[in-house]
This record gives structure tokens, C-alpha cells and sequence, in this order.
């Protein structure tokens, strides 16, 4: 539609508003994760040392299993958690830009037409613009694989 009151606000309850919803949540996600990943970090390498024995058992265990060998494994659970959660906001930051590469051409273009007289958007370019929005149904499965 041509009317300029009807395309910005589709426009905006769409696409721009969405967008701006979804790229503030996803800051907080991403700055919680890094604030969560610091923390473990430092948790992991500044733990204090347990008491052990010459033969790096743990004095005040009943068993006999290595403390060395135990904070060996929890160091590496937290880097691997560490890694998982760095690799989890990644991959929204990837999905949230083939979000706005495949949708905000067509957006733009709906929102172009109707305020830019001069400016004549071809209906393939237009018909090619929506199909690259629907592209990123696509690839956002490919995006999760990998």
C-alpha cells in the first residue's frame, strides 16, 4: 500500500520494532554469558589449594584419589562450560545478523517506496528482496548445525 500512515506502522509493528526487542535481549544474553564466563574463569583458576600430602592426595580425604588429578577435571569442566556458552551467544549473534542481512533489504524497500516518489523500486527487486527474507528460514537451521 502507498499510504504512508499504514506502511510505517506495518513496518514498524513487523520488522522495527521486533528487531529492536530482539537485538536488546540478545545484548543482555550476551553480557550476562560473558559476565557468568569471567566469573567461572576466575573461580576455576583462583580456587584455593586444598591441603595435600608430598604424593598430591588430599589430606583430609578418606579416599585415596588425587586432588591434583580432581581440580585437573573441574578446570576443565569449567573451561568446557566456559566454551558452551561463549559458543551458545555466538551462534545468536549469527543468527540474529542473517536476521537483519535477509529481512532488512525488504523492509527498507517497503518503507522507501511509498515516502521516495523518485524513487521506483522494480517489482522483481521488491519480489527478490521478500525471497531473501524468507531465505533465512533457511539458514537458520544451518546456522544451529554448525
Amino acid at each position: 500500500s502507498q499510504n504512508l500512515g499504514y506502511t510505517v506502522y506495518s513496518t514498524a509493528m513487523a520488522f522495527y520494532v521486533p528487531l529492536i526487542v530482539m537485538l536488546t535481549v540478545y545484548c543482555k544474553i550476551f553480557q550476562t554469558a560473558e559476565q557468568i564466563a569471567r566469573q567461572d574463569l576466575a573461580a576455576t583458576y583462583f580456587a584455593p589449594n586444598p591441603v595435600t600430602t608430598e604424593n598430591g592426595y588430599d589430606a583430609n580425604s578418606k579416599n585415596a584419589y588425587p586432588e591434583k588429578i580432581a581440580q585437573k577435571r573441574r578446570r576443565t569442566a569449567k573451561r568446557n562450560s566456559i566454551t558452551r556458552e561463549r559458543r551458545a551467544a555466538r551462534t545468536l549473534g549469527i543468527i540474529m545478523g542473517a536476521f537483519c542481512l535477509c529481512w532488512l533489504p525488504f523492509f527498507i524497500g517497503q518503507v522507501l517506496g511509498p515516502f521516495c516518489k523518485a524513487c521506483v523500486i522494480p517489482k522483481h527487486v521488491l519480489s527478490f528482496l521478500l525471497w531473501l527474507g524468507y531465505s533465512n528460514s533457511l539458514l537458520n537451521p544451518v546456522i544451529y548445525v554448525t
